[in-house]
């Protein structure tokens, strides 16, 4: 299925439950917010820029609030491997994004 065939709200509702939840609830409705409409001058790199700065702005935003969340039962925990754990998993995620795995042994 090609992006012309996805032409009106229903279509778009079908698309956003096949591929996932998350497309649906989030994505879906910040794209419709910002696309220009037809006959509309509007710059598609303004909108597409607004369309990537909010959705940035809320991952930010949820990543706050999960990360406060998050720190309850961290405290809770006490001291030790739980409290590192966090941070291994950042020093993971940091190496995967800038592809620095592939300067790692790999092991056959």
């Amino acid at each position: 299925m090609d992006m012309v065939s996805i032409n009106s709200a229903p279509a778009a509702l079908v698309a956003g439950l096949i591929t996932s939840l998350h497309c649906l609830g989030m994505c879906g409705p910040l794209a419709c917010a910002v696309v220009p409409l037809r006959g509309d001058r509007a710059d598609a790199q303004v909108a597409s820029s607004i369309y990537h700065l909010a959705r940035l702005g809320s991952y930010a935003a949820f990543g706050a609030l999960f990360g406060a969340l998050g720190y309850l039962p961290m405290d809770w925990l006490g001291s030790g491997f739980t409290r590192c754990a966090p941070w291994l998993l950042v020093a993971f995620f940091v190496v995967m994004a800038f592809r620095w795995d592939r300067y790692l042994p790999h092991v056959p």
